[in-house]
């Protein structure tokens, strides 16, 4: 697992650039908002950087290509099966998951207290997890409101099929630090094909990793690139 803190690689933005391809500077460009512009050009560096150690390639040599729902993975189909893994990024911070033959997700949300509220959980969460969360002390529901959401897109970017799936058809763990998928409508074993973990992160914010099987070690590091 890789920290990326976006803000401190502001200043380097000119050569971060020159780590990408055109249809990625490209992409950046059709932000309207320079912050979004920014975070997006350090991430994808970042992704390309961190691929390209495990590979032992120049970042911008990465090729990347799309699984049937979109999901990115390796251009190159042997490397895609033998090293997977996932990016996301909130505000500020970023992470990216990497596995060995083990499909992955990860998920990161900045908290925004005035979002974490009743009505969105019942428009999303599954019936068990609205009632787990009613019964979390008001102070802390803000963070248990995310530490579920994270819980549960990083499970629908392990599995890759992304809307395919209702957010309410599945049940993750709200009331306990220690991330878990509970159950899965008409998949009783389900729950035991998956390691969830809650990441360590900054106070503001709430990270879930989500691998299939049981990885050997969990190893965090931070992303400062190469220069």
């Amino acid at each position: 697992m890789w920290r990326i803190d976006i803000a401190e690689q502001w200043d380097r933005l000119p050569e971060l650039r020159e780590w990408l391809n055109t249809e990625e500077l490209q992409r950046a460009s059709r932000f309207m908002h320079e912050g979004k512009q920014r975070q997006f050009v350090v991430c994808r560096a970042a992704l390309r950087d961190i691929l390209a150690q495990y590979l032992g390639l120049r970042p911008r040599d990465v090729a990347f290509g799309y699984a049937e729902h979109g999901k990115p993975r390796l251009a190159n189909a042997e490397l895609g099966n033998r090293l997977r893994f996932n990016l996301t990024h909130s505000r500020h911070l970023a992470l990216c998951a990497v596995t060995a033959e083990q499909e992955v997700g990860v998920d990161a949300e900045y908290i925004r207290p005035d979002r974490a509220d009743e009505s969105l959980a019942r428009r999303f969460f599954a019936r068990g997890e609205v009632a787990a969360l009613m019964a979390v002390a008001e102070a802390d529901r803000p963070r248990a409101f995310y530490r579920c959401w994270t819980s549960k897109e990083a499970y629908l970017k392990a599995l890759g099929d992304g809307l395919q799936r209702p957010l309410d058809s599945f049940c993750v763990a709200v009331d306990r630090a220690d991330a878990a998928l509970l159950e899965v409508d008409d998949a009783p074993d389900e729950a035991r094909r998956w390691t969830f973990k809650a990441l360590p992160a900054p106070l503001d914010y709430a990270a879930t990793c989500v691998v299939s099987g049981t990885p050997s070690a969990w190893q965090l590091l931070r992303w400062v690139g190469r220069r």
